[in-house]
Parts: structure tokens; C-alpha cells; sequence
């Protein structure tokens, strides 16, 4: 979900002239190596908007992401499906470092603001025990996503191939507006108290959700990130030279 695109760009940043023109080269004995991935991730944020299929990399306006389980409150349950992710495109890039020796990739993005849109379901005990489904908005402001991805090199056909094998995401929300709206779409008592658990209990939403989501946004983009890598093999993601 949220961090695939930095991941992508990583990938083929590194290439030789097989690799698309509209992305900046930059050798792994480059002297500013950190600084040069950094200014090509930059450079890519509008290609990112509209997606770019010959590198299986679909639009992230807006990023969807499936089966998330959220709030796991022991009177309020909460999963989201169908979750669509906007305003992924702005964001900046506030450190980021290749380590080539450990095969390890980390890096801090923010993003100024974000909405999602999803399918949600509730089972919530506040009165009297709620059960919904519908659909729900989500904003927040201000998101920090610190990321660790590790890689290994396996040999394919003769080639050697980067594998990812590992990622960590530590998302930091500070906040976040939520509106629940009835599957009819109609107010109705259900969803004035559903909003109003969302409300009531902002803190332990997050403390319980964040967890769920990191571990779903590091699964998406494992699998997204190695069947990329199959495009390329290990010589031209990582070219000897500056």
C-alpha cells in the first residue's frame, strides 16, 4: 500500500540503457548515491499518478489495497474492504540510505495528507450491540512511513535476480477524521453511533489498527516489489560504476 512506489523506483534506478529513459541511472559507486535515488524518486512522482505498465506498476491515484483488519477493541471490531488510498503522490522524501553491502534499503517518507475511501464493517457493543456495514471516509494529516526492506540474490536461468525477502513499516498517524455513512445511505441511528465510537476512541483505533496496517502494507509490497524484480536481472539493477 502506501510505500510501494519509493520501492519500485528503487529497483530500476540502477539500470543500464534497457531501463526506461525517464529514469535517472544512478551507479552504485556513486559518491551521493543516497542523494541521487532520492532526486530520481523525486523526478517520478508524475509518473507514479499515471501509472507505468511496462513496469507492472498500475496508478497510485488511488493505491487499493484489499482484506484489511482494523480496530480490535474488545467492544468494537472493525475490517475494511475495497481500501482506496489518496494523496499518495505528494510526498517527501526526508532521509533514505542504500546500505549495497547488508542488501538493505531505509528510508523516511511523509505524505501532508491522505484520505481513504473502503467498504467497513462493525461489530461494536456501546449501548446496545451494533452491527454495520458501509461505506467510510477516512483523512488524516501529517503521515510519516519508516521503512527497512532487505534483499538477497538468487540465480535464475544463469542470472542473478534481487529478492526481497523482508520489510518492515512503522507508520506514525498522529490523527485522523472519520465519517461512517449506512450502506443506503440514509443517517440513521447505526451510523450516528458508530461515528460516535469513532469519536470516543480515536487513541485505541490507531494503537489497535496501525499494527494491521503496517503488516499489510509490508506483505502488498514484498509481493509487488519481487514479481518487479523479475524484469531485471541483479547486473543491470546495480551497475558498476558511478
Amino acid at each position: 500500500m502506501i510505500d510501494k512506489i519509493f520501492y519500485v523506483l528503487l529497483l530500476a534506478v540502477f539500470a543500464s540503457a534497457e531501463i526506461p529513459s525517464y529514469i535517472h541511472v544512478c551507479g552504485r559507486r556513486n559518491p551521493k548515491l543516497d542523494d541521487c535515488i532520492r532526486e530520481s524518486i523525486d523526478n517520478m512522482k508524475d509518473k507514479f499518478l499515471v501509472g507505468i505498465p511496462e513496469l507492472d506498476i498500475p496508478s497510485i491515484n488511488p493505491l487499493i489495497v484489499r482484506n484489511v483488519k482494523l480496530a480490535e477493541l474488545p467492544n468494537f471490531q472493525a475490517s475494511a474492504d475495497n481500501v482506496k488510498m489518496y494523496g499518495l503522490g505528494q510526498y517527501t522524501i526526508d532521509d533514505l540510505h542504500l546500505d549495497l553491502d547488508k542488501k538493505q534499503i531505509d528510508f523516511t517518507v511523509s505524505f501532508n495528507s491522505m484520505k481513504i475511501l473502503a467498504d467497513y464493517d462493525v461489530n461494536a457493543k456501546i449501548i446496545v450491540p451494533v452491527v454495520g456495514h458501509g461505506p467510510i471516509e477516512m483523512t488524516t494529516e501529517n503521515v510519516k512511513a519508516k521503512i527497512t526492506m532487505l534483499y538477497k540474490i538468487i540465480k535464475r536461468n544463469n542470472k542473478n535476480y534481487a529478492y526481497f525477502y523482508s520489510m518492515k513499516t512503522k507508520l506514525e498517524i498522529q490523527d485522523f477524521t472519520a465519517d461512517f455513512k449506512d450502506q443506503s445511505g440514509a443517517d440513521s441511528t447505526l451510523t450516528t453511533a458508530i461515528n460516535a465510537a469513532l469519536i470516543d476512541s480515536k487513541k485505541e483505533i490507531l494503537d489497535s489498527t496501525v499494527p494491521n496496517l503496517e503488516k499489510k502494507i509490508s506483505e502488498t509490497i514484498l509481493e509487488i516489489s519481487n514479481q518487479v524484480c523479475k524484469h531485471f536481472h541483479y547486473e543491470e539493477l546495480f551497475p558498476d560504476r558511478e
